[in-house]
């Protein structure tokens, strides 16, 4: 995942990822253990880049989250559509034979002009139905940002909220932690 993912916007960075596994885990699993590789500024090729080093240190995983779009689009055009589907592709079918589930969180609301947030989050969609993964739907979320695009504490507490009720179910003990049944380690972010 990019910034928001390492969460930027919200107070000392605990984001969104940090305030998931904490609501599932709270009092019931407490090796659980996070691993959020957000980075700022990055495109979901970049992610590409850390596909050997997760499949080598995580073998088996809970829960796999995958975040890009923001700073794939225009309008500093860093990736074509085209470019940022193959690599959501590849992240996603590199990583879920090895994972228990994959969430794809769409783009998060914004408010400065970016025309192409629709069309990637539809290639985000795209993505998660022809892989079979959930797709969170974080864009439909009412987000107030520090600066446009980063959400503040609230904003992350909503997507939380979200990704925690998108998982729901009591086989799954931690967001992006480690089950007390299996042990299994779980990344977050950057894929």
């Amino acid at each position: 995942g990019d910034s928001i993912t390492f969460g930027t916007g919200a107070t000392a960075d605990y984001g969104w990822n940090q305030l998931a596994r904490d609501a599932l885990v709270a009092g019931t699993s407490p090796d659980c253990v996070l691993y959020n590789y957000g980075t700022g500024s990055e495109l979901a090729s970049g992610g590409e880049t850390h596909l050997a080093t997760l499949q080598a240190n995580f073998p088996s995983i809970d829960v796999f989250t995958v975040a890009y779009g923001m700073n794939d689009m225009p309008p500093d055009p860093q990736a074509t559509v085209g470019d940022f589907e193959a690599s959501l592709t590849n992240i996603v079918a590199t990583m879920k034979p090895r994972c228990t589930r994959v969430l794809m969180l769409n783009i998060t609301p914004n408010t400065i002009s970016v025309p192409d947030t629709a069309t990637y989050n539809a290639v985000i969609a795209a993505v998660a139905t022809a892989q079979a993964v959930t797709l969170v739907n974080v864009n439909r979320l009412a987000i107030q940002t520090v600066d446009g695009i980063h959400p503040n504490d609230a904003g992350h507490a909503l997507i939380a909220a979200l990704v925690v009720s998108t998982l729901g179910t009591a086989s799954h003990t931690a967001a992006t932690g480690r089950t007390a049944a299996t042990g299994r380690t779980a990344a977050t972010g950057r894929a």
